[in-house]
C-alpha cells in the first residue's frame, strides 16, 4: 500500500508540474497604430506622410499606400488588436517596403532601416536592435503576389523569447531623398496566458495524477 501511495504522490507532483507548462500560440499580426512619426530630411510629398499608410496588410506595388521616413527619419509602431489586446509579440519582425524604381540594383535605390524592439516609448535609447533591412538586397520590396496574397517581405529574428510591445524603424538610406518607404510591418502576437493551449503531455499528466491519487486513496481505505 505504501508503494501505491508513493506512486499516487509522484503522479500528483508530476501532473502539477506539467500542467503549468503551457505553450502560447502565435499568428502574424500587422501594425495597428503609428505611435511616433519623426520624418527626416528630403522631399517627402504629403501623401507619403500619412501615418495610416504603414498599418495593416502590405499594399500592391505602384500604389501610394506607404509611409516615407525621410533621410534619417524614424517611426514607432504598436500591434494591439481585439485578438491581442495588450499588443505583445515575440520571435520576429517582418517589414515590407515600396520601391517603384529599379529593383535589381541596390545601388540605384539604396533604402534601408535599422529595426528595434522595446516596451517603453520614453526610453527608446535602451531598446534592442535586431538588425538592418535593405529594400532590394533583403527582399523587403516583395509586397504582394499575383494571387493577391502578401509577399514575403524581409524578416529579422529578435533573438530571444522576451515579449515586446513596439517596433521602431530608423532610416539609414544613403541616396534616396525620401528615405525608406514603409509599406507594412508584422509581428508574431503573443496571446495572454489564459488563452494558451496546454500541450498533450499536460492533459496526460493530469489524468495520470488523478488516477494515481484515486488509487492511493483506495489502498489506504482497505
Amino acid at each position: 500500500m505504501k508503494l501505491f501511495a508513493k506512486l499516487g504522490l509522484i503522479g500528483l507532483v508530476s501532473g502539477a508540474a506539467i500542467a503549468t507548462a503551457v505553450t502560447p500560440s502565435y499568428a502574424q499580426g500587422f501594425a495597428t497604430r503609428t505611435e511616433v512619426y519623426d520624418p527626416g530630411t528630403g522631399n517627402i510629398a504629403d501623401y507619403r506622410r500619412d501615418v495610416t499608410n504603414a498599418l495593416g496588410t502590405p499594399q500592391a506595388d505602384r500604389t501610394r499606400d506607404f509611409l516615407s521616413l525621410g533621410m534619417g527619419g524614424s517611426a514607432i509602431f504598436s500591434f494591439a488588436s481585439a485578438e491581442n489586446v495588450d499588443g505583445y509579440f515575440s520571435g520576429s519582425v517582418t517589414v515590407w517596403e515600396t520601391t517603384w524604381g529599379n529593383k535589381s540594383r541596390q545601388s540605384q535605390y539604396d533604402e534601408r532601416i535599422e529595426v528595434f524592439v522595446g516596451n517603453n516609448l520614453n526610453d527608446v535609447e535602451n531598446w534592442l536592435s535586431i538588425g538592418e533591412i535593405w529594400n532590394i538586397r533583403d527582399g523587403a520590396f516583395d509586397t504582394n503576389q499575383s494571387d493577391g496574397s502578401a509577399g514575403s517581405g524581409a524578416t529579422l529574428d529578435i533573438g530571444n523569447d522576451d515579449l515586446y510591445k513596439y517596433v521602431r524603424v530608423v532610416d539609414l538610406s544613403q541616396k534616396r531623398a525620401d528615405g525608406f518607404d514603409v509599406n507594412a510591418i508584422a509581428v508574431n502576437p503573443a496571446n495572454a496566458p489564459a488563452e494558451a493551449v496546454p500541450e498533450p503531455a499536460t492533459i496526460i499528466g493530469g489524468l495520470l495524477a488523478l488516477g494515481g491519487g484515486a488509487l492511493a486513496k483506495k489502498c489506504r481505505n482497505r
